[in-house]
């Protein structure tokens, strides 16, 4: 439920934590078929109560949360909080996009132990439980979580980057943990069109011919999942991707992900841990309609 609040809307429900561009950004626009590794650390969509307000050159958005809907109401009952703001010292013809986030949750506000756990498949959920870095579960008091986003349109041309970072709070024997990914990403419009912007995110193309349009993009990603006693693993992504929009609503598109995963090994209760050996080369196909 959204409420207009003086010069801002009030939101109230399940939606997004205000972190990560890319997570913020739909999967109807963004320009590949999944999302980039390193946001693995995003909290995606949470129950809350939320504040946020836009200018002309700005936007910041708040919000209190706890759990998921689709979580398991006897376990932990987390605490968090995150803000997120972004400026735009050039708009119009170009758009420059700077925005920082940050975010703190905890986990043993109700007496319970707190469990986090950060895992990723390759930037191909097709590939199902395929997972090649995983922390498995770490006993945690708190999470802390900052990012920088950076974002460049200039005509059929378009770019980001991204940095997020994660501090655990251990709890019990586990020690405090570091963990974190960064991506950068850019795309051309063969065929001339542009995309839009909010500050949330790039928009779709936008088609100026019912030929369609094409677009050529490609993306780096990287993700440290290892600190301490935790072997993660560090993975790192080439993708690749080429894609037709047929219509405002339907495009055609295809990834092609050179994978990398160092330094990863089991740890205790976890036994899908990957070795130097689980490197794949990925192709993705998909047909993609929305309403």
């Amino acid at each position: 439920m959204t409420y207009d609040l003086g010069p801002g809307t009030l939101q109230l429900g399940q939606f997004k934590v205000p972190q990560g561009m890319e997570e913020l950004t739909s999967s109807n626009r963004i320009s590949f078929i999944e999302r980039a590794s390193s946001q693995v650390f995003t909290d995606s969509r949470r129950i809350g109560l939320g504040y946020d307000q836009s200018g002309d050159n700005y936007h910041f958005a708040v919000m209190g949360y706890s759990h998921a809907i689709e979580d398991d109401p006897d376990a932990d009952m987390p605490l968090g909080a995150a803000g997120r703001v972004t400026f735009n010292p050039i708009r119009g013809a170009q758009t420059l996009h700077l925005g920082a986030s940050l975010s703190h949750e905890r986990f043993d506000s109700d007496g319970r132990e707190g469990v986090v756990r950060f895992r990723d498949r390759p930037e191909s959920r097709p590939t199902e439980g395929t997972r090649l870095i995983d922390t498995g579960g770490l006993d945690a008091k708190s999470t802390t979580k900052g990012g920088l986003e950076f974002g460049f349109l200039s005509g059929p041309f378009h770019m980001s980057a991204e940095y997020l970072q994660a501090d655990i709070n251990g709890d019990g024997d586990q020690r405090d943990l570091t963990f974190d990914g960064w991506h950068v990403q850019a795309g051309y419009v063969l065929t001339g069109e542009t995309r839009g912007y909010r500050p949330t995110g790039f928009r779709t193309v936008s088609l100026a011919s019912p030929a369609g349009a094409w677009e050529i993009a490609a993306r780096y990603s990287s993700v440290d999942l290892n600190d301490r006693n935790v072997r993660g693993g560090e993975q790192k992504n080439v993708t690749l991707a080429l894609n037709y929009y047929a219509t405002d609503n339907l495009r055609f598109m295809a990834n092609y992900i050179m994978v990398d995963v160092e330094d990863s090994a089991a740890v205790e209760g976890f036994t899908g841990g990957a070795t130097d050996e689980d490197s794949p080369n990925i192709f993705l196909a998909r047909m993609q309609y929305n309403f």
